[in-house]
């Protein structure tokens, strides 16, 4: 679990994408959710994420602010082709007013075209690898490369990085 402050990345409340290159947990070594990185002010009311929810077999991307879910967005591993047990999964999740998408593994990006993202300023804390607090949903694997883009990326482009 690694924590970065916002400032260190040149962070844009305006938009964004965070790109994740991750190994999948063995399967039994996750906690229910497996989180490859969190962004948020420390509470549970306003936060950005992206993990592995082991309950569905999902990748998901989540988005709430004020404690009002504004998007969440999911991939099945299978759609992704992905597995546990040390499968790489590649992905990307773009943020911008009414205009949230996310890409794994090359997949046609899945969207959300409505939601605020008014209190980003709010945020304080970038979780590499577990969720808000030390070793709260470790992922229990491995974060090969992580990179924050202060841009929202267009979905062609998320495919591509993904791929």
């Amino acid at each position: 679990d690694a924590q970065l402050n916002r400032s260190d990345l040149g962070w844009n409340n305006d938009e964004g994408t965070v790109y994740v290159e991750a190994l999948t947990p063995q399967a039994g070594n996750d906690v229910g959710f497996s989180m490859f990185f969190h962004i948020g002010d420390g509470t549970t009311l306003t936060r950005f994420w992206l993990g592995i929810d082991a309950t569905n077999s999902d990748i998901d991307g989540d988005f709430k602010s004020k404690n009002v879910t504004v998007a969440t967005l999911t991939t099945s591993m299978t759609t992704a082709g992905v597995d546990y047990g040390g499968y790489t999964v590649k992905a990307a999740f773009a943020y911008k007013k009414d205009d949230f998408a996310m890409s794994v593994n090359g997949q046609t990006a899945v969207t959300d075209t409505s939601g605020s993202i008014d209190d980003l300023y709010t945020w304080d804390r970038i979780n590499i690898g577990a969720y808000r607090l030390a070793n709260t949903l470790p992922l229990n694997d491995c974060i090969v490369n992580i990179k924050y883009y202060p841009r929202r990326l267009t979905d062609d482009q998320l495919e591509d990085l993904t791929s």
